[in-house]
């Protein structure tokens, strides 16, 4: 699943799409289509402010930086206290966060969300988790996610739905 999903996000890092499908061991992925001109990156343009949260460092970084080729500003949070830290003194356009960023399975996420609400209603939730029951599913769009996605998620399709959140929020 992991590597499925890093897979995923490196096609996305650069803003080039990378083929990835019959790669053979060693081989290098080939470059196609680029986001430049697309609406995702003229949308995107505007320097949004981004909080991430994902325990991962290889889900993390490669999604920061794709972001931020896109014109986001962006910042890391590793652990649900960082990503609070973090938002009592910022306040985001959106926020992406991965719901189980401990070891043991707990929701930090979860619980991010729950403070992002109780201090700005202002900010675009987007939910994500390779491990995700129905229940903590429920509780997310409880608390106000605008969307809930299981990883993987292609980079380019995350930033568009980004975009439409967002949107859906200002109007």
């Amino acid at each position: 699943m992991l590597r499925r999903f890093t897979e995923a996000v490196l096609a996305g890092l650069g803003g080039r799409a990378l083929s990835l499908s019959r790669a053979r061991p060693g081989a290098r992925p080939t470059s196609s289509t680029s986001l430049e001109g697309s609406p995702v990156a003229a949308t995107a343009a505007g320097s949004k402010q981004l909080l991430l949260l994902d325990d991962e460092e290889a889900i993390l970084l490669p999604t920061a930086k794709y972001f931020r080729s896109l014109g986001w500003t962006v910042d890391l949070a590793r652990e649900a206290e960082e990503g609070e830290a973090l938002i009592s003194h910022r306040h985001y356009d959106l926020a992406i966060l991965d719901v189980r960023v401990t070891r043991f399975g707990g929701t930090g996420g979860l619980e991010l969300l729950r403070e992002i609400r109780r201090r700005d209603h202002g900010t675009s939730v987007i939910v994500l988790s390779a491990y995700m029951s129905t229940d903590m599913e429920a509780e997310a769009r409880a608390l106000g996610a605008a969307a809930v996605l299981r990883k993987p998620q292609s980079l380019p399709d995350l930033a568009h739905l980004a975009l439409t959140v967002m949107e859906g929020r200002r109007g």
